[in-house]
């Protein structure tokens, strides 16, 4: 038996990323991965789900993914936002800092967007962002 592993391209910039079955996305055709350039925010958001018939559904965060090509400046921080709420914030100061993970899993508000923001690091920095989550039914 073979598994077929989704294949995405990162921001059109023609580098393809094949993700393990164990992570899990926000939707089912959709990985939420955001990748900069130097000297900008990375921002990932997930739009407000609904089911079929229209009711609001809740977005759930896992974890939190972060990379650096060096170390950010100081006062880099990451952002969770539960529609214009701010629900995390933390302060990031290493180039590869480990991944926050919600145990248990963040619920946002249903019908709310998830918004999750990596402050500009600085010149010359780099900023790899993922989102691990799915959509609650």
């Amino acid at each position: 038996m073979s598994i077929s592993l989704p294949t995405i391209d990162q921001n059109g910039a023609g580098v393809k990323l094949t993700m393990p079955p164990a992570i899990m996305p926000l939707s089912a055709n959709q990985l939420v991965v955001n990748a900069t350039g130097s000297h900008a925010a990375a921002v990932v958001t997930a739009a407000a789900p609904k089911d079929a018939q229209g009711n609001n559904q809740a977005n759930v965060l896992r974890a939190i993914y972060i990379g650096f090509s060096a170390a950010p400046a100081a006062g880099s921080t990451v952002v969770v936002q539960d529609g214009s709420t701010v629900v995390f914030e933390m302060f990031l100061g290493a180039a590869n800092p480990p991944p926050i993970v919600f145990d248990p899993p963040k619920s946002i508000t249903p019908g709310a967007i998830l918004t999750v923001t990596v402050s500009d690091p600085g010149a010359g920095v780099g900023t790899t962002l993922y989102v691990d989550g799915w959509v609650h039914k």
